[in-house]
């Protein structure tokens, strides 16, 4: 039977390594995509670029308010994505979609307090 410690090690082990591959997505996903956002109260434009940690940066502009936009969020191994304004918007807009196994990045946003709503679709550059 294996003591304590050799369980508190194994387990620290696998915490280490599995938590490696749940920091990075695949490859594939990694790039900048350059898109659009469409709705009835608010339009514009976006490019983001998503990290090999999954991580989500870019900027973005309302058509309607002409204001410019700063976005964060995260992407996942599966290529579902979720991201939204941290600056710019007077209410943050937030957009959750997928990337595809065409690296289209296609979704659904909508404002925070859901009075704007629409879809968004995006190509890797």
């Amino acid at each position: 039977m294996l003591n304590r410690k050799t369980w508190v090690f194994a387990l620290a082990t696998l915490l280490v390594f599995c938590g490696a591959a749940f920091a990075s997505i695949g490859s594939q996903l990694v790039g900048t995509y350059s898109g659009v956002f469409t709705g009835p109260e608010n339009y514009g434009s976006f490019l983001v670029t998503v990290n090999p940690d999954g991580s989500i940066n870019g900027t973005g502009r309302s058509q309607v308010y002409l204001n410019d936009l700063v976005i964060e969020g995260t992407a996942r191994p599966d290529g579902t994505t979720e991201f939204y304004t941290v600056g710019g918007a007077d209410i943050p807009i937030m957009f959750k979609g997928r990337i595809d196994f065409m690296n289209r990045l296609l979704g659904k946003w909508s404002s925070q307090d859901n009075n704007a709503w629409g879809s968004f679709n995006a190509m890797i550059q």
